[in-house]
């Protein structure tokens, strides 16, 4: 990748020996939002050996920046940063790197917060502008005319048990009739007019 133009900037993991003290200086970068961050670092060239070559002892030059961290538990470890770009400053190849990190916090805040899981595609669509879609002001005003349905309805109710109230004698204040008798019905009347 290296011969071909392609920059690598990764931590390096393993076992790796502690650079000196004495090599650590000050750098400062200023990052996208204008903030200044000034780090303790050591900038190095290491030969880095390659796993595909350990039989032949072939190593691979590449630039090293150290950094010193606080360590989980207490006390201080050294982080090993790999990069083959050497014009970048060592202040921003940390920051590059710290940056990498908080992408990586993102896509898992993401994940965790909206199910997103992975991409199925590097792709991207135009939306439909037929598409319908919902209106939220729609389930609000629904949601009103529901509450004035049932008020309506229970208004009726309570006007309905007044007027049978008002309609409805009370008890032992009412003449008792005798039952009207009824000596025909009226869907037969057209058969008691044809009778001669």
């Amino acid at each position: 990748m290296d011969a071909q133009g392609f920059d690598v900037l990764t931590r390096r993991k393993g076992n790796t020996s502690d650079i000196e003290a004495k090599l650590f200086t000050e750098v400062s970068h200023t990052d996208e939002h204008g903030e200044v961050k000034t780090r303790s670092v050591a900038d190095t060239l290491i030969d880095l050996p390659l796993d595909t070559t350990k039989n032949t002892g072939e190593v691979f030059g590449i630039r090293q920046i150290n950094r010193i961290v606080v360590a989980t538990g207490g006390g201080t470890r050294q982080i090993h940063v790999l990069t083959t770009d050497k014009g970048l400053s060592a202040g921003e190849v940390v920051y590059r790197l710290g940056k990498r990190w908080r992408q990586e916090n993102q896509f898992r805040y993401v994940r965790m917060n909206f199910e997103l899981n992975s991409l199925d595609s590097y792709t991207s669509t135009d939306d439909n502008a037929d598409r319908m879609v919902p209106n939220p002001a729609k389930a609000e005003s629904y949601q009103k005319v529901v509450a004035a349905t049932n008020h309506h309805g229970e208004a009726g109710a309570v006007a309905d048990h007044n007027l049978l109230a008002l309609k409805t004698p009370a008890e032992g204040t009412a003449k008792s009739r005798s039952p009207v008798p009824c000596t025909t019905m009226p869907w037969r009347r057209s058969e008691r007019q044809r009778q001669p």
